[in-house]
């Protein structure tokens, strides 16, 4: 997929709640994919689409405030401390998407690379089952 310039810094609620969904998924080395679609569904009950997750880890990417490494999405320290003071301690699931989008549009990052990631349907269905069979193992 690939975006133009002139719109990469223009952040959707698509955009905030794939972030929070990153940050949620992330235990201490970075998200999976399959985690990241998880904690997106438990906010909005859908799964995001394949463009939906790609537009969105490109822009991020070419911020600067994700990487990727061993297929693990790993956040900028920096975006994370601004998340966990921007959610505060009792912040609604609901709203987080929102607060999201907002501490990215305050950032005014501009892009620091022309990386851009590519997720196809397949990819999100198979993490998406992934996570399923995960989760009856634990049930």
């Amino acid at each position: 997929m690939t975006l133009g310039l002139e719109n990469e810094m223009e952040y959707t609620k698509s955009d905030g709640l794939i972030l929070v969904s990153l940050f949620g998924a992330d235990q201490g080395s970075g998200a999976t994919l399959s985690g990241t679609i998880a904690y997106a569904e438990m906010l909005t009950q859908s799964v995001p689409s394949a463009a939906e997750l790609s537009q969105a880890f490109t822009r991020f990417m070419r911020a600067g405030i994700l990487g990727i490494d061993s297929g693990r999405y790993i956040l900028t320290e920096d975006i994370r401390a601004d998340l966990k003071t921007a959610f505060g301690k009792e912040g609604k699931w609901a709203e987080l998407a929102g607060k999201a989008v907002t501490v990215l549009q305050a950032r005014r990052d501009v892009p620091v690379n022309s990386e851009a990631v590519t997720l196809t349907e397949a990819e999100v269905a198979a993490a998406w089952d992934e996570f399923r069979k995960e989760l009856a193992c634990r049930i």
